[in-house]
């Protein structure tokens, strides 16, 4: 076969050609973007969207006490993924002490 003669193999650092193409095709800055649902793509805050998944998550939980991580991850399958999720209860549990802290 012809294309059996023409293979060559090439090790190129990607972060070099990111780079390259960075520099010379581009003129913004580069973002490094974690999404979230409730982030925007320049960084801030979706103050409602925040607010509505956490009261959904923490309304579940209220509703289903000693519920576990894998029930809610099959809960919220469709919504969310197992990371942000996470993060939420995270949230959600340090308003809770935060809130215990200045009442107590």
């Amino acid at each position: 076969m012809l294309f059996d003669y023409f293979s060559v193999s090439v090790s190129v650092d990607s972060f070099a050609v990111e780079q390259l193409f960075v520099c010379c095709v581009s003129t913004y800055k580069a973002v490094n973007l974690v999404p979230r649902p409730w982030k925007t793509p320049e960084g801030t805050t979706n103050q409602m969207s925040l607010k509505t998944l956490m009261t959904g998550v923490m309304t579940h939980i209220m509703d289903n006490p000693g519920i576990t991580r894998d029930a809610l991850v099959q809960k919220y399958a469709k919504y969310l993924q197992p990371v942000p999720l996470f993060e939420l209860i995270e949230v959600i549990l340090c308003c809770s002490r935060l809130a215990e802290w200045c009442n107590g």
